[in-house]
């Protein structure tokens, strides 16, 4: 099947815009129109997740604040340990993963919960390593934006087995909410 909209959600140790240290960031291929269940998201070839080293972060300018230090210690263990336990990669080869993974299934839109953080910090770590955004900058979308028109709806219950602040379990979830509006503009 093929998949119009990838869905990114990062982990982050700074809520800096564009220069934000990524602890591990996770995507998610979706068609917008589709109703996918959390579990139909984890199919072969859907997600993408890599957790990134961080002292090359750090050599490279990308910032760390106290406040969302602070603020990850107080999240549940499940998404701590997460971020613990993976394995961390080179920067520089997981974006390459990344673009070459994007441009082997062929999602022309990209989405973030707010596009100004998420995708604005991706964009920005691939280009501190050289490499080229692969998507252009009039396909980067909002979800925020997708739930204003669509009324601000309550936000759904979290699917079982979700992990808040777990890159990947937020994409997923973001990709459910996405489709979800967008019935709800549609009259569906």
């Amino acid at each position: 099947m093929h998949y119009q909209h990838a869905m990114a959600d990062i982990e982050s140790l700074s809520l800096n815009k564009g220069r934000a240290l990524i602890l591990s960031f996770g995507v998610v291929l979706f068609n917008i129109q589709d109703n996918d269940t959390f579990e139909d998201l984890v199919a072969p070839g859907r997600c993408f997740y890599t957790a990134l080293e961080i002292e090359q972060q750090i050599a490279s300018g990308r910032k760390i604040d106290g406040g969302t230090i602070l603020w990850w210690l107080e999240q549940n263990k499940a998404a701590q340990m997460s971020l613990v336990n993976s394995p961390r990669y080179d920067v520089g080869q997981a974006m390459d993963d990344f673009i070459d993974w994007i441009k082997e299934r062929g999602p022309g839109q990209i989405w973030g919960n707010g596009n100004e953080f998420d995708i604005s910090n991706l964009e920005s770590l691939c280009d501190d390593y050289g490499r080229n955004w692969p998507f252009g900058f009039r396909n980067n979308h909002s979800l925020r934006t997708l739930r204003l028109l669509a009324g601000s709806p309550a936000y759904p219950a979290n699917p079982k087995g979700f992990i808040a602040h777990d890159a990947l379990d937020d994409a997923k979830k973001q990709v459910l909410d996405a489709q979800r509006y967008w019935r709800i503009i549609n009259g569906k």
